[in-house]
């Protein structure tokens, strides 16, 4: 969404579906907010109205806007206005608690994966765009020193940071353990809101393993915390759940740091990069990678740089504004957003 208020010109308002937190949020980051309607997850069924309302209020000003939608819970509260504003919406995780109403919506998700779940889950294909990816780069970055002190691992000689806040709970466990069984010694850093961070610390207090788990501080973004790492380990989203991640493994790969993916990730599906970026078949293939850092970290970042150079020409903010621009039906004269 950043991305899109900095490249496209135009009058640009921000509806935040979320409380006032959320849009405190949305302030701190320079957006410009038109106000909040909470309740994500719908659960007193006036949702739909609330945001249908205080949009045809602005309509009454602006008679020809365009509603941009971005993420899943903006996307089905969208698409209830799809028949008056045929809304578009950018996707990449999908969580089954709301749905799709109908309703003339494009939708463009960030991997052929994401189009299979769209389509699974009822989306007609009509609606659903060619994946795109984009990516806003990082120009100030937590030194690399300073984020190995803030983990309290100054002396680690093989620091990994998770990718996804979404991924399984148990591909990590048993990587961990499978270290630990080998004794080699693997400090994982896990995601910034992991939401599977109860069960993972749960099993490995069970397994004697917690020392390997570290919590990323909350001093420290994402493209922080793979600053001051060796490498990443992108693990497989958790069976259960239906987002892809994409964009986090794609940012992550913008920052030139050295990654593993498994070839069963949603990103091999992504368009033109994804094959180069997965790597691995199993979990003995990923276990021999992470020890590899430590072995030849040169290597590992000659190949990262390569592939960095290409995700930057496929992913960069001006190849995701045209290709925004070419699934969009109309020009228009305002644009407002939906998150």
């Amino acid at each position: 969404m950043q991305l899109t208020l900095k490249q496209l010109g135009g009058i640009h308002q921000v509806l935040v579906i979320g409380d006032q937190e959320d849009s405190l949020d949305m302030r701190a980051r320079g957006i410009l907010v038109l106000g909040s309607v909470d309740g994500p997850v719908n659960a007193s069924m006036t949702l739909d109205r609330r945001v249908r309302d205080l949009v045809d209020k602005v309509t009454m000003k602006y008679p020809t806007p365009r509603i941009f939608a971005w993420g899943w819970h903006g996307a089905t509260v969208a698409s209830g206005l799809g028949n008056d504003y045929e809304p578009v919406a950018f996707v990449d995780d999908i969580d089954r608690s709301c749905s799709i109403l109908g309703g003339n919506i494009t939708i463009i998700p960030t991997s052929q994966s994401g189009s299979r779940i769209l389509s699974a889950l009822g989306v007609p294909i009509g609606s659903i765009a060619e994946p795109l990816i984009g990516v806003i780069p990082s120009s100030i970055l937590v030194d690399r020193e300073s984020v190995r002190e803030l983990l309290h691992l100054e002396q680690a000689k093989n620091v990994v940071a998770l990718v996804g806040k979404r991924c399984s709970w148990q591909e990590v466990i048993r990587m961990v353990v499978r270290l630990c069984t080998s004794r080699q010694r693997v400090d994982f850093i896990m995601p910034e809101r992991y939401i599977y961070h109860a069960q993972l610390i749960s099993a490995a207090k069970k397994q004697g393993v917690t020392d390997m788990l570290h919590v990323t501080p909350s001093q420290l973004r994402h493209v922080d915390v793979i600053n001051g790492v060796d490498g990443v380990w992108a693990p497989l989203v958790a069976p259960h759940d239906e987002s892809c991640e994409v964009l986090d493994v794609i940012e992550t790969v913008w920052a030139g740091v050295p990654i593993v993916v498994s070839a069963s990730h949603p990103v091999a599906g992504v368009p033109h990069v994804g094959q180069e970026i997965v790597s691995t078949k199993n979990e003995i293939e990923i276990c021999g990678w992470l020890l590899s850092l430590a072995e030849d970290p040169i290597s590992a970042k000659e190949k990262a740089d390569d592939l960095t150079a290409h995700v930057k020409s496929i992913a960069s903010p001006s190849s995701f504004i045209e290709g925004l621009q070419q699934r969009m039906s109309s020009s228009f004269r305002l644009r407002r957003y939906v998150s």
